[in-house]
């Protein structure tokens, strides 16, 4: 598998509903000028018990998630990704596109191995979807993000470290997310583990007393997760992601398995 190829899995498909809009949608392996990536991913996601206040309180959700993703170099060194979720809770009449989220990345050294990189963002809901009830998907927030990533990619196997800081238009605080990730590959197949991190800087929290918007709630979790991915044939290939939230601040303990198909062309080089 050439690492391009690789590269096709390492995206954002998972959300943890009703606190995130905004994920890594890049990675350290190097593309080249024209290459793009599409890729459609269906999940399921659930939860029995939330991360409120002082405790884990009763709180249960089921929910879909459909996940549009696409990835294009203008230029050797500059990527743009962006990544677009329908989420639809079970039992409820809630179904709606979360937020739109736009990542460029900038990597000017890729050598021996290594990469480094820029990252910029920008999020935005694409629907005026409810914010003051349980079973919200989100919270409306616009998200400027800028952060930077570095990796190393050995002959069968790398490793990854991004981070970022989200900037959240008022009342939504703002927030730092950290992800690391290693794998390996081996001719058609690609295996990957992930640790997700995320701390929001204030904000209130479910069932704190204060009967704050929900708006106003800081989100923070740790998820770890693993991806399998297998190329059926050039330029097309498919992955099995599972990813559980163990850890976390206003967010449920969520566990997500999503199924995604990938495509992977190149338009012209001139």
């Amino acid at each position: 598998m050439m690492i391009r190829s690789v590269a096709l899995i390492i995206f954002a498909q998972a959300f943890t509903l009703g606190s995130l809009s905004a994920q890594f949608l890049v990675d350290g392996f190097p593309k080249e000028k024209g290459d793009v990536t599409i890729a459609q991913s269906i999940g399921y996601a659930s939860w029995d018990k939330y991360y409120a206040f002082d405790k884990k309180v009763d709180i249960a959700r089921e929910a879909t998630v459909l996940n549009s993703y696409l990835s294009v170099n203008p230029i050797k060194s500059l990527r743009v990704a962006a990544s677009v979720p329908h989420i639809k809770v079970k039992g409820s009449d809630i179904q709606s596109f979360q937020d739109v989220f736009i990542q460029a990345q900038w990597m000017p050294l890729n050598k021996n191995g290594w990469s480094a990189y820029a990252i910029f963002g920008y999020g935005a809901p694409l629907a005026t979807y409810e914010t003051e009830i349980e079973k919200a998907i989100g919270q409306r927030a616009v998200i400027r993000s800028y952060g930077i990533g570095g990796q190393y990619t050995a002959s069968f196997w790398f490793a990854n470290v991004a981070y970022q800081h989200q900037e959240k238009n008022t009342p939504t605080p703002n927030a730092k997310q950290l992800q690391l990730k290693a794998g390996l590959f081996k001719n058609n197949w690609f295996v990957a583990a992930q640790y997700d991190k995320q701390y929001s800087i204030g904000g209130s929290d479910y069932r704190d007393g204060t009967f704050r918007p929900f708006t106003t709630l800081g989100s923070g979790y740790d998820k770890v997760g693993v991806n399998v991915y297998r190329k059926i044939l050039q330029g097309l290939g498919a992955s099995l992601g599972f990813y559980q939230t163990v850890n976390g601040r206003n967010v449920g303990n969520t566990s997500e398995v999503y199924f995604s198909v990938i495509g992977d062309f190149t338009l012209s080089r001139k």
